[in-house]
C-alpha cells in the first residue's frame, strides 16, 4: 500500500495505527499476527481496498488461496479494474484449479507483464497452448528477460511439441536466474522427451529443490547416499510421486542389491503387496509408515542418474485368482487417470490425458471381444472436450452401464470386476488373465507393461516425457505400443486408429 492509501486507511487514528503495526508484522514474516491486525483494522475501515489487498497477500503467503481470493474480490469491488488486484486474484484462482475464472481475472487485469505471464500459464493448463505462447511473448515484449514469462513460454512451446524451442527458452530463463528451480525442472522434462538422458536426469534433481511444489520438503533422519559402496549398510529408497512412477522406476531398486547392502523400499500403500518379494529387496513399507532402521536414504526417481542403461522390468509375482470371464478375446480398458483433487496442476494434466468414455463406442461395438474394465474409480471431473466431437465431457460412465462396486457383473460385452480390488496386486491378477490392455497414460499402463502384457497406451498430444517425441515404441516397456494424439484433445482420431489395429 502506498502512502496515500495508508492515509485513507485511517478513518481514525486507531485504524491507521493498526495498519502500520500489521505492515510491520507482515514485513517481519509474522504472518498470523499480521492477519489478526489487518482484520482489526478492517473492522474500523471496512471499505478500504488496500487493507483487503494486504490481508490477501498475507493469506496467500500462509498457503490459503481461497481466503486470499475472497480478500482480493472485495478489494476489486472497492477499486474495480485495478491491475495488481486482478492479477493476484487470478493467481489465487489458478492455485485453486479454477482455471476459467483465473483466465477471466487475468484478462481483465490488462496488459501488464505479471498478468500476461500468469495468463499464459493458465491458458496452457486449459489446453490452449498457442494462446499461451502469445500471452507469454506479449509479457516479454513489455519486460524483456522476464524469467517467469520465459518459463511460461517454455511450457507453452512444450505443449505444442516444439521441444527444441522449449529447451532454448528454459535455458534463457536459467541463464538470468541460475537457481530458478521450476525452469530447471521443466528443462528436464524437455531434455528427457528429446532423449538427452544425461542432462535430463541431472536437471530433474531440481524437483527436490523447489521445482515441484513441496516435493523436497520432507525431513529425513538419515543422510543421502553419495554413491559409495553400501557394504554392511541399509539404504531406504523412497518413491515421492505417483503410482506409475514407482512402477516404472522400481527396476532400479533391484540394481541397488548389487551394491552390497540391504535395501528397504518405501512406496504408496497400494503397491506394497505387489512389490513384496522382489529379489534383492529386504523389506517393502508403505509411505507414511515408520520405516525400519536404516543408514542412508535416496529418492527412487534419482537412481537413473547413476545407472546409464535402462534395466529390464522387475519380476513381479502375481498371486493367482479365479475370475469368471466369458470366452472370447479379453481386453482391459482404462479411460481416465487419477485426478488427484489436492493438486490443481495434476488435475489439469489429468483432464488432457483422460477421454470422454462416449468416444469408446467404436471399440465396444466390435464383435468377439470381451471388454474388462480396469478403471478403479470414476473421475470426479469430466475429461477435456474433444474438438472432433463438440464439447463432450458430460459422461461419467462408459456407453455400456457398469454395475455397482462389489460384484463382478456386466452388460453386453463389458465386464466390471474392479469393485473388490484392494490394491495393485489384485489388479495384476486380473491383468494376467487378459490378452491386451488399452489404457490412457496412467498407472495401469505401467502395471500391464511391467507384467509383460501387451499394452496399447493412448497418449495425449503434449505427451509425458517418458514416451519420447514420436514413434510407437518405448525403451521402457518392450510390450507397449503408443497411440499418440495428432492434434490437442482429439481422442476420436486415436480411437479410430485403435479400432483399425484391432
Amino acid at each position: 500500500m502506498n502512502r496515500k492509501e495508508r492515509r485513507s486507511a485511517g478513518s481514525s487514528n486507531s485504524a491507521q495505527d493498526l495498519f502500520a503495526a500489521a505492515i510491520e508484522k507482515h514485513q517481519a514474516g509474522k504472518l498470523v499476527e499480521a492477519v489478526a491486525l489487518y482484520r482489526k483494522a478492517l473492522k474500523l475501515a471496512p471499505d478500504e481496498s488496500g487493507l483487503h489487498y494486504n490481508l490477501g497477500l498475507a493469506q496467500m503467503q500462509l498457503g490459503k488461496p481461497e481466503a486470499a481470493a475472497d480478500c482480493w474480490r472485495e478489494a476489486d469491488r472497492l477499486r474495480p479494474n485495478t491491475p495488481h488486484i486482478l492479477t493476484n486474484l487470478g493467481i489465487a484462482l489458478s492455485r485453486l484449479g479454477r482455471w476459467e475464472d483465473a483466465a477471466a481475472a487475468l484478462t481483465q487485469a490488462g496488459a501488464i507483464p505479471e498478468a500476461l505471464s500468469n495468463l499464459s500459464a493458465v491458458l496452457a493448463q486449459l489446453g490452449r497452448a498457442e494462446e499461451a505462447e502469445a500471452q507469454a511473448r506479449a509479457a516479454l515484449a513489455l519486460r524483456p528477460g522476464y524469467g517467469e514469462a520465459l518459463n511460461n513460454l517454455g511450457i507453452a512451446l512444450y505443449h505444442q511439441r516444439k521441444i527444441d524451442a522449449a529447451i532454448a527458452t528454459y535455458r534463457q530463463a536459467i541463464a538470468d536466474a541460475p537457481d530458478f528451480a521450476q525452469a530447471h525442472f521443466n528443462l528436464s522434462l524437455a531434455l528427457l522427451t528429446k532423449g538427452d538422458w544425461e542432462d535430463g536426469w541431472r536437471e530433474r534433481e531440481w524437483r527436490l529443490k523447489g521445482g515441484v511444489g513441496n516435493l523436497g520438503s520432507r525431513q529425513h533422519s538419515r543422510p543421502e547416499w553419495d554413491g559409495s559402496p553400501l557394504a554392511g549398510k541399509t539404504i531406504l529408497l523412497y518413491g515421492e510421486q505417483g503410482y506409475g512412477d514407482s512402477l516404472q522406476f522400481v527396476r532400479y531398486a533391484l540394481l541397488m542389491a548389487a551394491q552390497g547392502g540391504k535395501v528397504v523400499l518405501e512406496v504408496p500403500k497400494p503397491l506394497v503387496r505387489l512389490f513384496s518379494g522382489l529379489p534383492g529387496i529386504d523389506k517393502v513399507v508403505a509411505t507414511g509408515d515408520k520405516p525400519p532402521p536404516h543408514d542412508l536414504r535416496f529418492a527412487l526417481m534419482s537412481l537413473p542418474r547413476l545407472f546409464p542403461t535402462i534395466p529390464a522390468c522387475p519380476p513381479l509375482k502375481v498371486e493367482p485368482k479365479d475370475f469368471v470371464l466369458p470366452p472370447g478375446r479379453k481386453i482391459g480398458l482404462v479411460w481416465a487417470g487419477d485426478a488427484r483433487a489436492h493438486d490443481p496442476l495434476a488435475q489439469a494434466t489429468d483432464r488432457r490425458r483422460s477421454l470422454d468414455p462416449a468416444l469408446l463406442a467404436p471399440l465396444l461395438e466390435l464383435p468377439g471381444i470381451v471388454w474388462v474394465s480396469l478403471q478403479k474409480r470414476t473421475p470426479p471431473h469430466p475429461p477435456a472436450p474433444s474438438p472432433a466431437y463438440g464439447r463432450g465431457g458430460e459422461h461419467a460412465l462408459p456407453l455400456l452401464p457398469l454395475p455397482q462396486a462389489g460384484e463382478g457383473r456386466g452388460e453386453g460385452n463389458f465386464i466390471d470386476l474392479m469393485g473388490p480390488m484392494r490394491d495393485f496386486a489384485d489388479t495384476a491378477a486380473l491383468v494376467a488373465q487378459l490378452d491386451l490392455v488399452i489404457s490412457v497414460d496412467t498407472a495401469v499402463a505401467h502395471l500391464a507393461a511391467s507384467l509383460g502384457k501387451p499394452v496399447w497406451i493412448l497418449s495425449r498430444f503434449d505427451g509425458c516425457w517418458r514416451w519420447g517425441q514420436d514413434g510407437e515404441t518405448t525403451p521402457w516397456y518392450p510390450t507397449a505400443r503408443l497411440f499418440r494424439q495428432t492434434s490437442p484433445g482429439d481422442w476420436a482420431e486415436v480411437i479410430g486408429r485403435v479400432r483399425a489395429a484391432l
